[in-house]
């Protein structure tokens, strides 16, 4: 390993304050719009290894950054604090000769800890084996490792290879950064009313709970009637987060001139085919795939249907699927079976986009329209505007599904979340 790469990755080694001169580090602080993921995510400092894991360009590079400054800032001495980004390596002995180049050589030796930032480590198959080779030496001793990645498959190998080494915190080892959500996005662009969307009804997993129940049973809720006194601003905050959704850029550019720019979801439809295409998908299917979705939003279909209507075979469809389903960028949600109580995995299924930003930048592609155009028609078409905000509402109750879900244990959105509907009214 080359620790003249290793210290292009750690300039804070020779001088601390170059935190400040990364560019990650700048682009956040000169933004329009201070989006703070920390207040999203967080983790302990013990022995474990925490994997991160959000879709690409939501910020996790952004995140880890911000990390790091504020253990500079708290006194950690500089070369106990090591990020590497996994862009060009391949073999599960890449990561080991990164790490133990960092913990041999470089790694300050009266510091009682170690943080290791491995950014996008899923790159390298088989990564796992590193780490469990890592721990087994005992190199990992007093060391915090973060890991992230762009999709979900790896953290299943985890459980497999790496049982009983990644530590037990009192949180959760798998850690997600997601667009922002709707309220979050309001706090963003208008803080005034921060204290409307985050506190009050929106303060714990029980009050927005009961909230839901109210409002399912027809019934008025008390913490909801300040909200309704501001129906305008959030009616224009939703028409925006609708057009742009929660990701960090476009949020930064409807903030400044009230659009996306069409390079913006050029770029981002761009970043999803980069990682389908390092998953093995076809790209041109994938987008077949990715815009029918797009296109079904809030309709039931099937995978055979699908496959159908994209010209290839139900499984290849539902493979692709699937591979959007671990980037974090769709959720599949299956129809309830009260009898049963459980979901109805042969029937008809919903697929939602997790963010309004993705639906748009297929959409339009598929359909070779303007997308910046196409949204506004969208917003102003009722019909269309409604699977939008269903689209949000999904996405909404799931964030609320997994919050309610019990700490260390693997969260399942499919047995969390489902949809209803009538046998014989057919009303959904």
């Amino acid at each position: 390993m080359s620790l003249t790469r290793l210290h292009d990755h750690n300039p804070w080694w020779s001088d601390a304050s170059a935190i400040d001169r990364d560019r990650e580090i700048r682009a956040w602080k000169e933004s329009n719009i201070r989006w703070d993921p920390r207040l999203d995510v967080s983790y302990e400092r013990g022995d474990s290894v925490y994997s991160l894991r959000g879709p690409r360009r939501v910020g996790k590079t952004t995140l880890l950054k911000l990390w790091i400054a504020d253990l500079l800032e708290s006194g950690v001495r500089p070369k106990s604090v090591m990020y590497y980004a996994f862009d060009l390596e391949e073999r599960p002995a890449d990561v080991a000769d990164v790490v133990c180049a960092h913990l041999d050589r470089v790694a300050d030796k009266n510091e009682p800890r170690r943080f290791l930032f491995l950014d996008e480590i899923s790159n390298v198959r088989n990564w796992q084996r590193a780490i469990k080779n890592l721990h087994d030496r005992g190199k990992l001793k007093d060391s915090t490792v973060i890991t992230t990645g762009s999709h979900l498959v790896d953290l299943r190998r985890s459980d497999e290879l790496l049982p009983g080494r990644r530590g037990a915190p009192r949180d959760s080892l798998d850690k997600f950064l997601m667009p922002m959500s709707f309220g979050r996005y309001v706090a963003v662009m208008d803080p005034a009313m921060a204290p409307l969307v985050r506190g009050g009804v929106f303060a714990s997993v029980e009050s927005r709970v009961a909230a839901l129940r109210a409002l399912a049973q027809g019934r008025e809720f008390d913490g909801l009637r300040d909200i309704a006194l501001h129906q305008n601003a959030l009616d224009l905050h939703l028409d925006r987060y609708l057009t742009s959704g929660g990701m960090p850029v476009p949020g930064a550019e409807i903030a400044s001139s009230g659009r996306v720019e069409r390079q913006t979801y050029q770029t981002h439809a761009d970043a999803i085919r980069s990682v389908m295409s390092s998953a093995g998908r076809d790209p041109l299917q994938a987008d077949r795939v990715a815009g029918k979705i797009a296109s079904s939003v809030g309709s039931q279909v099937s995978w055979s249907e699908i496959g159908r209507d994209v010209g290839m075979p139900h499984s290849a469809a539902e493979e692709h699927a699937k591979t959007l389903y671990d980037m974090l960028v769709v959720a599949t949600m299956y129809r309830y079976d009260s009898d049963a109580n459980m979901p109805r995995f042969n029937s008809g299924k919903k697929i939602y986009y997790r963010d309004p930003l993705f639906l748009h930048a297929f959409k339009s592609q598929i359909g070779g329209t303007d997308t910046p155009v196409d949204v506004l028609r969208m917003l102003d078409d009722p019909a269309a505007k409604g699977l939008l905000v269903e689209q949000a509402v999904a996405d909404c109750v799931l964030r609320l599904a997994e919050a309610m879900h019990p700490i260390g244990l693997r969260f399942e959105p499919a047995y969390s979340v489902m949809y209803w509907k009538s046998s014989k009214s057919k009303r959904e």
